[in-house]
């Protein structure tokens, strides 16, 4: 692809990933707003987010299979289109099962389609700099979620109206659909997607070598091509590759201690400790906007370090600077703990991805479906987990389960770090 056609690229999939990044924190300010409206429970809302998490799951695996079949960016216009109808839906709806299929199809479904074709996209367009990449592509997400909230509040204040909220968002969504389709019609990219398909028949397994955006590492099957290979790139072979198994369970970890850790915040520092409701409101704000800036600096530091150091690096920083929040009893204390948090465990997602399209380069698609189920898994399992933990024990206790969680992920890390290391030994 020519530099034009490749910044064209960037410059949808940088605004289309914005736009969706309002979504990760626009429901939780409409909670109080929404179980008014309904006349339901917070357990109710709980179940739906559930729900809503795990339709996602079979989403980001179809994205995957899709992807290699169709393209990235038809994923991204069947994903976004999926997302408009369920705000419309939620926008609309006058009874909670209505409510409750919009937010299926909408957080669920079509932002699993659209967010693996995103990241899919992207990953075959950074042939070599997958980390830079990645990091970028993810800054804007994170733009998105730290000005969500604000957004939506100033929106319901402005119109009196919460449905105006999921208006405006189908508004963008629908914004998202059209840029997919426009893609899918470029006849560069459509070029471009038939030669990664050609691509993905001839590269097998992916054995940890020194992988980073100043050299990608390659499979041991490399070579092989043929039918052998082709079955490399499905789900259950990638299963069977034991870097694949890491990565997995690293993002899993990740988006699982992340979510909760944001989740609980707000309620964390407000209940637990004292704190006003303004401080309350800037910790989210202050993690997702230390996760903005740590990304600008990956970018950098992924072809100095290499993906797994700078995991390994991120997530044991990330760890003290939360225990270190955890264990303070003073509110300004825990602000900046959590900045600095969200600042070192900004490469996580991004350099997981990279790392996963850097091992098995010829099925960027499987891995990457592979991956976002993973995310998937972490946003079922852990926040609830930590839910039940604050109402049967504390908040401080829920907290530090997600403080366990990312002890975990640095574990994890290590033993990513260790394979790399011991594969160059050879």
């Amino acid at each position: 692809m020519t530099k034009t056609a490749s910044f064209r690229v960037l410059a949808i999939s940088y605004t289309s990933y914005l736009f969706m990044g309002l979504l990760l924190t626009a429901f939780g300010p409409l909670i109080p707003d929404v179980t008014a409206y309904y006349g339901v429970g917070y357990a109710a809302v709980g179940n739906a987010l559930i729900i809503s998490a795990v339709a996602f799951l079979p989403a980001v695996l179809l994205g995957g299979v899709w992807s290699r079949r169709i393209g990235p960016p038809l994923v991204v216009f069947i994903g976004a289109a999926i997302l408009t109808a369920g705000y419309v839906v939620i926008a609309r709806a006058g009874s909670w099962p209505l409510f409750l299929t919009g937010l299926i199809m909408g957080n669920g479904v079509g932002f699993g389609l659209a967010e693996t074709g995103l990241n899919t996209l992207i990953l075959h367009l950074a042939a070599e700099r997958k980390g830079a990449a990645l990091n970028h592509l993810h800054f804007f997400p994170a733009l998105g979620a730290m000005a969500g909230a604000p957004i939506c509040r100033l929106i319901v204040a402005m119109s009196g109206r919460w449905q105006q909220v999921y208006i405006i968002l189908a508004v963008l969504m629908a914004f998202v659909a059209a840029s997919g389709a426009a893609l899918s019609l470029s006849p560069t990219l459509r070029k471009a997607v038939k030669e990664w398909r050609l691509a993905g028949s001839g590269t097998g397994s992916g054995s940890p070598g020194r992988t980073g955006d100043t050299g990608n590492s390659k499979g041991a099957g490399a070579d092989q091509g043929g039918d052998s290979s082709k079955k490399a790139g499905s789900y259950r072979q990638l299963l069977k590759q034991p870097v694949m198994l890491v990565l997995a369970l690293m993002i899993l970890l990740y988006v699982g201690s992340e979510m909760g850790a944001t989740n609980w915040m707000y309620s964390y520092l407000v209940e637990g400790l004292g704190a006003g409701a303004a401080a309350g409101a800037a910790l989210s704000s202050l993690f997702w906007l230390g996760l903005c800036l740590g990304r600008l600096l990956s970018a950098r530091l992924s072809e100095c370090w290499g993906y797994e150091l700078l995991l390994w690096r991120g997530s044991l920083l990330a760890a003290v600077f939360f225990f270190i929040g955890l264990l303070s009893a003073m509110p300004g204390v825990v602000l900046v703990a959590f900045f600095l948090t969200g600042f070192s465990f900004a490469s996580t997602f991004p350099t997981i991805m990279a790392a996963a399209g850097s091992y098995f380069p010829a099925h960027t698609d499987h891995a990457t479906g592979l991956l976002m189920f993973g995310t998937g898994m972490g946003s079922v399992i852990f926040p609830p987990a930590m839910g039940y933990l604050a109402e049967a024990v504390s908040l401080p206790a829920a907290m530090f389960l997600a403080g366990l969680v990312i002890i975990s992920l640095a574990g994890m890390a290590r033993l990513l770090l260790m394979l790399r290391r011991k594969t160059e030994a050879k």
